[in-house]
């Protein structure tokens, strides 16, 4: 794709490093006053990511889960009406009745 995020065609990245006007972004909107708060786009976009943080993003996006603290997923799960913690792999076993 490309070595620089702002360098790829496509991105609104070099937007937002200052390096071209984008007549798709709004800067007026919400969303664009949220990450108006990065002081140095070009600096942000080339630090390297935790390892660990984007293997656990991967594992929870390839799952289709909610990626977040116990408290965060517990609050999804009550939003959407059914459990979003990971379950186990296969089947459900069945449970045998005792004879009595």
């Amino acid at each position: 794709m490309a070595a620089r995020a702002e360098d790829y065609r496509w991105s609104s990245a070099a937007a937002h490093c200052g390096l071209h006007l984008d007549p798709l972004i709004n800067p007026d909107s919400p969303r664009q006053q949220q990450l108006a708060t990065v002081a140095n786009w070009s600096n942000w976009l080339a630090q390297v990511d935790d390892a660990h943080a984007l293997n656990t993003l991967r594992l929870h996006a390839n799952k289709g889960l909610p990626c977040g603290d116990e408290r965060f997923v517990v609050k999804l799960s009550g939003m959407a009406g059914r459990s979003l913690e990971p379950k186990p792999r296969g089947r459900p076993r069945m449970q045998m009745e005792e004879k009595g």
